[in-house]
């Protein structure tokens, strides 16, 4: 009867894998191609004083020590997923900023049929300064533009968010902020020390990993050590299937369109990682 149990679990962890990876394959498909420059406008919404400005302020950080990268995009449709979920993947597909630094930002503007979604993706590298709380502030100031019909208020709501974002990433730094006819203007820099989120965050998943590898080993090493009728033998895989449940849980946290595609350009892209902080309205 144990094995029969354990066969049956095993079945069904192959069985959810294979659903999860096809999902995923699917999502995947949906998501656009890694842009050449450091804006993408699927629907023909930014104009050029903005496109001039996300590009010259990444310029700028390319020159820098710690070549932070922040991302402004425009689509159509995140195909009927929550911008929450659809961010974190578009950001990892993308690698924006540093890979080891994971000092990458994500502005990503989703039409979905009239709602204007706006999500603000952040690094994990950069999730200590630019919290979810500033996230959250800078969208809301600037949440009657970006919930306009009219696409020339969305642009320019969406390139003030640009600003406000950027004005972050450079006070932390020191580093400089770029208006789109090239003029530089130096930012003192902040000393800004670790949030209780962001510490949160990165104990619970010190946590998650030491458990999963608990439940692991106690799956290989634990076979002969059931009681009366195998009743131990069950709740590691019951264990490690409900952790599964809740590492694909954590990434969801809180393509009709103005025209056509737009392009990408610039050279910040270097593989970093999302961190699953940021704010959505």
């Amino acid at each position: 009867m144990r094995k029969l149990w354990e066969a049956a679990v095993a079945t069904f962890a192959l069985f959810l894998a294979v659903v999860t990876f096809g999902t995923t394959a699917a999502h995947a498909a949906t998501l656009p191609a890694r842009p050449d420059t450091d804006y993408y406008d699927g629907i023909g919404l930014l104009d050029s004083q903005t496109e001039t400005l996300v590009t010259k302020q990444n310029e700028y950080y390319q020159t820098t020590k710690a070549r932070p990268q922040v991302v402004l995009a425009a689509i159509k449709s995140t195909g009927g997923d929550d911008i929450d979920s659809y961010a974190p993947d578009l950001f990892q597909k993308w690698g924006i900023g540093q890979k080891g630094k994971d000092n990458g930002i994500l502005i990503l503007f989703a039409k979905n049929g009239g709602k204007n979604n706006v999500h603000i993706e952040v690094g994990y590298g950069m999730e200590a300064y630019m919290t979810d709380a500033k996230s959250a502030n800078l969208l809301q100031a600037h949440l009657t533009d970006l919930k306009s019909s009219d696409p020339a208020n969305v642009n320019r709501g969406l390139r003030a968010v640009f600003k406000g974002v950027a004005r972050v990433v450079s006070k932390h730094y020191g580093y400089k902020t770029v208006s789109a006819n090239g003029t530089q203007t130096a930012v003192p820099q902040e000393q800004v020390h670790q949030d209780s989120d962001g510490t949160f965050n990165l104990v619970m998943k010190i946590v998650f990993v030491l458990l999963a590898m608990i439940i692991i080993l106690g799956i290989l090493f634990g076979g002969g050590h059931g009681g009366s009728g195998g009743s131990g033998h069950g709740w590691p895989w019951l264990w490690l299937l409900w952790l599964l449940g809740m590492s694909g849980n954590d990434r969801n946290r809180n393509v009709g369109g103005w025209g056509g595609p737009g392009g990408f350009g610039g050279g910040g892209f270097g593989g970093g990682s999302s961190g699953g902080g940021g704010a959505s309205v």
